[in-house]
Parts: C-alpha cells; structure tokens; sequence
C-alpha cells in the first residue's frame, strides 16, 4: 500500500517534516564541523574567526539534537521512535567526540601560541650581561 502526505494526519505531517528537517541538518552541521576540525588541523596557526565557528557549530548541532530528542520521544510509531534513538546515540557520540578532538587541537594551539610569544618576548629582552658595568 502506498501512503501519500494526504493521507497523513496533518499533525502529524508536521511532526514527521520536522524530524526529517532536524535530522537532515543535524547531518550537515556534523560534516561542516568535520570540515571545520580538518581545516583547523591543516591551519598553521588558526585564526581566532575558525576557532569561534567551530565552536558555535558545537553549540548549535548540540541543539540541533536536543530538539531531535524533543521530536524522537513524541513519536507514536514505536519502530519510528527505536530508529530515531539510535540516531541519537549516533549523533551524540559524534558530538563528543568532536569537542573531546577541538578541545585537544585548542590547547596544543594554545601552547603553541604562548611557545612563539615567549621565544618572542626572549629575543626583545636586553642583553644586559654585555653592558659594562659602572
């Protein structure tokens, strides 16, 4: 048997659109932070603009899948709901595992930024021991 939208429930048409939607982009927004921790890998030095892009792409993916959840748990059809947990499992696992990696990236960025101005401030210093004394 082949079921259209019309012969859906609008509600839930809406809510089937809307789990569709968030799932779709919760997809995209995991491969444009992919993208966007290869990049920051790649960078010799970051600039401060990726490491706030990628950051707000963690915040926003992270709400991307709490209101999958909200939508998972309303779902009425029980091997529905089961699929949709399972993507949630997914998606979660890759958010953790996408701070767990920008966090690690970020600090040896951080070290290696405070290694440079360090050598840097070394090499202004005055060489005092070659001055004459008195």
């Amino acid at each position: 048997m082949v079921c259209y939208t019309s012969d859906i429930p609008k509600a839930e048409w809406s809510s089937q659109q809307t789990q569709n939607v968030l799932f779709n982009s919760a997809l995209r927004q995991s491969t444009a932070i992919r993208k966007d921790l290869d990049a920051f890998v790649e960078a010799s030095s970051p600039s401060p603009a990726l490491l706030g892009q990628i950051n707000a792409s963690l915040t926003s993916f992270s709400r991307t899948i709490d209101d999958y959840n909200k939508l998972a748990k309303q779902e009425i059809v029980a091997t529905k709901q089961e699929k949709a947990f399972e993507r949630l499992k997914t998606f979660r696992a890759e958010l953790a595992d996408y701070r767990e990696q920008f966090g690690r990236l970020r600090q040896v960025n951080d070290e290696m930024v405070w290694r440079s101005r360090t050598q840097l401030a070394l090499w202004q210093l005055p060489v005092l021991w070659e001055q004459p004394c008195g």
